[in-house]
């Protein structure tokens, strides 16, 4: 699941460059990370990782967010939360280490989990 969330996210930002690049939009057909499979699995694992963002301090969770699911780089969220990015690269340092510790992942890249970010 996190490799899905990881993945969709690298294909939104190979999106996003393009439109920036002048390349123009990705033809909904060829969006492929709109076609889901959901499982009953998948809903649990989802609910879980709902409720433990929902449990990060909110400075980590909205910075978590931001870059890891909305696909911000760490200057870009830097510059909507207006603070340092040194900063924004140690808050989502530490929500993804609180985030993994709470799900019982651990570490995660050690896992082969890895939630990707700008």
């Amino acid at each position: 699941w996190v490799f899905g969330i990881a993945r969709n996210c690298w294909l939104s930002e190979v999106r996003r460059r393009k439109v920036r690049m002048g390349a123009g939009q990705i033809p909904p057909d060829e969006a492929d990370e709109v076609k889901t499979i959901v499982t009953g699995e998948c809903d649990v694992i989802a609910r879980d990782l709902h409720s433990a963002i929902g449990r990060l301090p909110p400075d980590l969770a909205s910075i978590l967010l931001v870059v890891t699911i909305e696909g911000y780089s760490y200057a870009e969220a830097a510059a909507l939360f207006h603070i340092p990015q040194g900063t924004v690269m140690s808050r989502v340092h530490r929500g993804r280490k609180m985030l993994a510790t709470r799900l019982g992942r651990g570490n995660v890249a050690g896992q082969g989990i890895q939630i990707t970010s700008g």
